[in-house]
């Protein structure tokens, strides 16, 4: 296990119970907890009560282990939760967990404050709440602001409050039924009888477990001290919740429990000391979620999330105070939404997702296991899997449309930061998690065979050098529509002049495919010859049953490389690969002029005899770049033709019956073939407007020698030399593709 940073903070080094399990604690004993939860008890009964008291600490109480978890895994640094997820995951999916948790914690704050101003007002009716509010809000800014090590101290006399008035409660009397007590009219209560209402109220009270990591850094042995503390502090306040609530149950009648919000002060037996620590345990809240707040500012600032202004520190002091300025802004938003029933339920659902997606994230570092993930803490990774579906659950069951709504955004901050490109100087699991599901995925499919219904293509491109073939990669990226797997070869003779380290090629097709935005793999290396090359290319590529079904290459004129593509196509058909060769003529500036529109795109496939499947391959391959997006609304006619004019009838029927049976939207045209060279004289001026065209290769024949093939594709090339941009095609794949059309 890593060893943990011991940077200090202000020149100091806290004991875990003051840094860790004093701000957790109070904030577990907040507003929901002193306010709510004789509300709670008297509008649900007792055992229903018990069960939202029961699941939303479970809740938390798995949270607190998968975040001890993580964080005695890594070293910790400013950002709590955002640095261990982002540390771990990526920048993305830290950035997505840890939004939704920091709009959380400045509402949490809203939340805290807002109950203060409520139990004042309720003290102080002449005292309107909202004022209180915002009153209260600029205090804890201040204190935060003046020192962090201040708000610890002040927790410290908070925390002997709120165990003082706790005491006077247990030890408080019964109140019976009858006039003699006054119930407090509270005006604003809601009185709900859905079970999940209740539990949205109650569940910000056990929320806060994340606010130990603010100063974790600052603690002597955090890998065993954050874990204990942590988890003690959710164990305590839940046998605290458990206690107050049956006792408030036996004690109170209940329509006292429904309407006065301070009823605890009315059972103790010093209502000052009680009223003195629900005051507190607000304010000291407060004052640790907004501390929190600030520092995941600052651990979005050091990264470059957001501008570096807000992470600034001044002084000697390492606080942030301009994050703290903005986490109080947000928090006055809070307060202006309303009472504390208003923003209990929207800060649950904030948190909910927040820690659903950390038990999520915990969860697949314990499935994974590597090497490197030795936690002190160690706990089953189900555990932490069954809290993400839990915290699911529990928000689909409070409001699904509002869940989805969480859900999205959190998706849209992850694709976000996606676009951004963000470098980042840490590594992290993602390759770890990737290889891991890949495994999967790679093994169930040696259990399958592939058929024409799951077949799309899985293209290797020999594409040299990018720059000269940017038409090529365009063109098969269109064909693949970024879902079938697509990978670049370049491969170097060792006997050029030319001798570039193979690892400088790769980053240069990686940068090319970056700014093109093409996803594909990358393969580059050197050999004794581009046609040995070419050959263990085909031969070697892939793993198990995942490898490429169709290997790309652009058309040479040279004489001299005739060899090679003859060498190159036997090896293909012999693997049982099928081959798409590009005759470029013109084709790049067409493809790479924008203003060439969609609509005036033309796709010819010429249906003709030669081998098996070489039609039906090219129709298909046709139909998948008509269907991309480059590519979409582009004319796709089916051309074949006949010697005899007589034929054209009989043969335009069959083509438009095929039509109709394949299911396919594409023209169909017979030509009639009078005389000369089919290819030179027919097929060219049939095609003469087209952007491309399909023509199927003969598959060399049993013991033909590849001299004679040569000549055969020489010819080929020659009588086809005035063409528009072609795709030669060769089915070799051991598959109907018919069946694909059926």
């Amino acid at each position: 296990m890593a060893q943990q940073s011991t940077l200090k903070a202000e020149g100091q080094t806290y004991s875990p119970f003051t840094a860790v399990f004093l701000p957790i604690f109070l904030t577990l004993l907040g507003v929901s907890f002193f306010l709510r939860l004789g509300w709670i008890v008297g509008v649900a009964g007792p055992l229903k009560t018990l069960g939202i008291i029961t699941l939303a600490t479970l809740i938390s109480f798995i949270t607190a282990f998968s975040l001890s978890a993580t964080a005695t895994n890594i070293r910790i640094k400013t950002g709590g939760i955002y640095f261990l997820l982002s540390r771990t995951f990526g920048i993305e999916i830290g950035t997505a967990i840890s939004f939704p948790l920091y709009i959380a914690q400045t509402f949490g704050v809203a939340f805290y404050v807002t109950g203060f101003a409520e139990a004042l007002h309720i003290l102080a009716p002449h005292l309107p709440t909202k004022e209180i509010a915002l009153c209260s809000l600029g205090f804890i800014t201040l204190i935060a602001f003046i020192s962090s090590k201040v708000a610890l101290k002040a927790q410290l006399f908070i925390f002997l409050c709120v165990a003082l008035a706790l005491l006077s409660f247990y030890f408080g009397g019964f109140i019976p039924k009858g006039p003699t007590h006054v119930a407090i009219d509270h005006t604003s209560m809601l009185h709900p009888k859905s079970f999940w209402i209740l539990f949205a109220v109650f569940f910000p009270s056990v929320t806060g477990i994340e606010g130990g990591l603010a100063l974790a850094t600052n603690l002597k042995n955090p890998s065993k001290t954050l874990p204990f503390a942590t988890i003690a502090a959710v164990c305590v306040a839940f046998i605290i919740y458990i206690s107050v609530a049956l006792l408030l149950y036996f004690r109170v009648p209940n329509e006292l429990l429904v309407s006065n919000s301070l009823i605890m002060q009315e059972v103790a037996i010093v209502p000052q000391i009680v009223i003195i620590g629900i005051l507190g345990s607000t304010i000291s809240a407060a004052l640790a979620t907004i501390i929190s707040a600030s520092k995941t500012v600052q651990a979005f600032s050091d990264d470059g999330i957001i501008p570096k202004f807000f992470g600034r520190v001044y002084g000697k002091s390492s606080f942030p105070k301009i994050a703290l300025v903005l986490s109080s802004l947000l928090a006055f938003l809070g307060v202006s939404l309303g009472g504390i029933d208003t923003i209990a339920p929207i800060l649950s659902m904030f948190f909910l997702i927040s820690y659903g997606m950390l038990n999520a994230a915990t969860a697949i570092e314990g499935m994974i296991a590597n090497p490197s993930y030795r936690p002190t803490l160690k706990m089953p990774w189900i555990l932490s899997f069954l809290g993400a579906l839990l915290c699911l659950f529990v928000m689909l069951l409070i409001n699904a449309a509002t869940s989805i709504v969480a859900i999205v955004l959190v998706i849209g901050v992850y694709f976000l930061m996606k676009q951004r490109h963000m470098p980042t100087s840490w590594e992290d699991l993602r390759y770890s998690i990737l290889l891991f599901f890949s495994r999967f995925a790679i093994y169930g499919l040696t259990n399958f065979k592939p058929s024409p219904k799951t077949w799309r293509p899985n293209l290797l491109v020999f594409v040299g050098d990018p720059l000269l073939r940017a038409h090529l990669i365009e063109l098969t990226s269109a064909l693949t529509h970024k879902k079938g797997f697509l990978i670049m070869a370049s491969i170097s003779s060792k006997n050029s002049s030319y001798v570039a380290d193979a690892s400088v090629e790769e980053h240069k097709l990686q940068m090319f495919l970056k700014k093109a935005k093409v996803p594909a793999l990358i393969k580059t290396y050197k050999d004794e010859s581009l046609e040995q090359g070419l050959k263990q290319l085909i031969e070697n590529t892939g793993i198990g049953p995942l490898t490429p079904n169709t290997f790309v290459l652009g058309a040479s004129n040279k004489k001299e490389k005739i060899p090679i593509f003859t060498e190159t196509i036997f090896t293909a058909y012999k693997k049982k690969k099928n081959l798409l060769i590009i005759r470029e003529r013109n084709l790049k500036e067409r493809l790479l002029i924008k203003k060439h529109w969609n609509r005036d795109k033309r796709i010819d496939v010429w249906w003709a005899g030669g081998c098996k499947n070489n039609s039906e391959l090219m129709l298909v391959m046709a139909f998948m770049l008509q269907t991309s997006a480059d590519w979409r609304g582009a004319k796709l006619t089916l051309k074949t033709a006949v010697c005899l004019e007589e034929d054209i009838p009989l043969m335009e029927k069959k083509l438009k019956e095929f039509s109709t049976s394949s299911r396919l939207s594409f023209l169909t045209e017979v030509v009639h073939h009078k005389e000369g060279d089919i290819l030179k004289d027919t097929i060219k001026t049939a095609s003469s407007k087209a952007d491309l065209v399909f023509l199927g290769i003969r598959a060399p024949s049993d013991g033909e020698t590849k001299e004679s093939f040569s000549k055969y594709y020489e010819e080929l090339l020659e009588r086809t030399k005035e063409f528009p941009p072609i795709a030669y095609i060769l089915a070799g794949e051991d598959l109907e593709f018919s069946e694909i059309l059926d």
